[in-house]
């Protein structure tokens, strides 16, 4: 299971250098005049990908009447303003026997490494430098540190 690190808990966690590394390089080719800008306010987006690409739209089957919502291809963000009619249906008992079907529980996936996408088998976060700088300095000066990096960042 992937779980992430709240911003809450570790505020100074950013993104892996090799991430910085790519951002850079599409600001420099298509917003040159940009280029040399800080970057700031960076984090990670946990994706909850599912093996074969579809939602997990169903009652959780240990917990009645607790519905879950999650897991896709990694375009969910632009399902946004439909999935709210199909969680309806689904807790209204209207959801068609083929979406029922479609976005079961699923417990039969495949191994965990397995992410339904095409391509090398994903890194682990735990080995990419720089995200997490659980070094740097907490509490009340972390604020005081993202308060000036957003002072200090030029739009």
């Amino acid at each position: 299971m992937s779980v992430p690190r709240s911003h809450a808990l570790n505020p100074t966690d950013t993104i892996p250098e090799e991430g910085e590394k790519a951002i850079r390089k599409v600001i420099k080719t298509c917003f040159p005049q940009f280029a040399d800008r800080p970057l700031f306010d960076k984090a990670i987006c946990w994706c909850t990908d599912s093996y074969d690409g579809n939602w997990l739209l169903t009652e959780d089957p240990r917990y009645k009447g607790l519905v879950l919502a999650t897991g896709d291809c990694g375009h969910t963000f632009k399902m946004l303003p439909i999935v709210g009619k199909y969680v309806a249906d689904l807790i209204e008992g209207k959801l068609s026997e083929e979406d029922k079907n479609r976005w079961r529980w699923r417990p039969e996936g495949r191994s965990s490494g397995d992410t339904g996408r095409e391509g090398p088998k994903p890194d682990d976060l735990a080995d990419k430098p720089g995200w997490c700088h659980d070094d740097e300095i907490q509490g009340d000066a972390t604020v005081a540190t993202l308060s000036s990096r957003m002072n200090g960042a030029k739009l």
